[in-house]
Parts: structure tokens; sequence; C-alpha cells
């Protein structure tokens, strides 16, 4: 039997199932975005991924984690980010304006490198939800996916390409 720890890392896409990220902020409020017309519903606020420190926690609960778990597998989510929320914090505005990033998914790239980088240097082989490969997010060769089937999920037009 393996077992392979799923931390959620990024959350909420604003589809029928939400995230997780708003308990992150709990702890550390500097690390999620800040969007006043989606904080009713706390399942709608991510991970701020152009605060440096969010990498910071991450590297530090990624890291302890992969030392618990001695599986070479290590799910990290990435499904259901709510990209409106993103449009609301000007923090990351800037951010993406500084960047050169022209969309949310240029943004989210930007996270999921930085963040499967954190899980490899740990040398585990990162799980994703099917989000990312439907948002068509570029991830390190191997990356494993996991695909939700139900609710009349229908797969993007894409293919697999790097894998």
């Amino acid at each position: 039997m393996c077992v392979a720890p799923r931390v959620s890392t990024l959350l909420t896409m604003g589809r029928w199932w939400q995230g997780h990220a708003y308990a992150w902020g709990l702890g550390y409020p500097n690390i999620t975005a800040t969007c006043p017309g989606y904080a009713a519903n706390i399942n709608n606020i991510p991970l701020n991924p152009c605060e440096p420190f969010t990498f910071d926690v991450l590297k530090g609960v990624i890291g302890e984690m992969a030392g618990i778990f001695p599986d070479s597998f290590f799910h990290v989510g990435g499904d259901e980010v709510v990209y409106g929320c993103w449009g609301e914090d000007t923090s990351i505005q800037q951010c993406m304006k500084d960047k050169g990033f022209a969309s949310y998914n240029d943004l989210m790239q930007y996270f999921v490198s930085n963040n499967d980088g954190i899980v490899n240097s740990n040398h585990k082989t990162v799980i994703h939800w099917n989000d990312v490969f439907d948002e068509g997010i570029t991830v390190p060769k191997g990356t494993v996916y996991q695909v939700r089937v139900a609710y009349g999920y229908e797969p993007s037009s894409g293919e697999l390409t790097g894998c």
C-alpha cells in the first residue's frame, strides 16, 4: 500500500467543489489573496503566488510532509482557483504587470512551476488534479494527474505532452 500526502496548495476554481487555501491564511494572513468581493465565501480565497513568503511556507510544509511520508508521490492539488479573486487583489495585479503576465493562466503557470519545483526538490513525484492539465499549464515530465470523472466532467481537448 502506498500513502501519498495531499496538501492543497492553491485552490478554488469556482466550480461545484470548493477550495481550502483560506485555512493557510489563518496562520499566515499575508499568503492569501485579498479580495473583498469574494470574502463572503471563504472557499473562494486562493493563495497569493506573488507573495514570496507563500513559497517559504510551502517549502516548510512540503519539506516536513515529504520527510514523514516515504512514498515517492506528493499530491499538491492545483484545482479550484477563483481567478476573479486574484483580479481584485491590487498587489497581485501589480505583480502580474511587473512580471509581464498577460493572463491568470500565466500566474497559475508561475505558481505551479514554483510549487512543483519545491516538491521535486524533495525527491517526490508531483500529482495534480486534472484542472492543471485542463487549464493548459505546463508541468515537469513524469507529473501524474488525478482525473475526476464524476458530475459530467469532460476533459479538455488538449493532448498530454511532456509527460
